[in-house]
């Protein structure tokens, strides 16, 4: 069965809400940014936190598409396989201890991020999906996830 990426979705679902939450995060790291260089170099406080927040808008917009790329939402086909099988071997690939794993309805599997701010916010555009059908395995989820999974699936 081809496993090639059957279909991709850029900013699926609440993609657009998690770009929107890592602004205040940056806004945050910029003003930290600026303090530790207040009391490195000295100077003015007003350059350095204006310095700070430009700082942390480059990198909200430098970085936008970076996320956007690895959030991208990719569809791929496996071939079938027993739904207790497919459970045990995404949680070999993808470690218990960085995703929840968890059997939904028998038939499917959904992994999210167990780390971090994505484990409180449940942002839906970092969990995987995974739906065990008689004819194939359909697996949904974020670009980098999927590719992980194809990757290592044979092995």
């Amino acid at each position: 069965m081809n496993r090639s990426i059957q279909k991709t979705t850029w900013l699926a679902r609440d993609t657009w809400l998690f770009l929107l939450v890592m602004a205040p995060i940056f806004f945050l790291g910029g003003l930290f940014w600026g303090g530790f260089m207040l009391a490195i170099e000295g100077g003015e406080p007003l350059k350095w936190l204006l310095a700070g927040i430009l700082w942390a808008a480059a990198m909200w917009v430098f970085t936008t598409p970076i996320l956007i790329w690895c959030a991208r939402e990719v569809t791929i086909l496996l071939p079938p396989e027993d739904a207790m099988e497919v459970y045990d071997r995404i949680v070999a690939i993808l470690g218990s201890k960085r995703f929840l794993i968890e059997l939904h309805a028998d038939d499917v599997v959904v992994a999210r991020p167990n780390r971090g701010l994505a484990r409180w916010m449940r942002f839906q555009c970092s969990e995987m999906h995974v739906f065990i059908d008689e004819d194939a395995i359909e697996v949904v989820g974020p670009a980098t996830l999927v590719g992980r999974i194809r990757k290592k699936w044979e092995s």
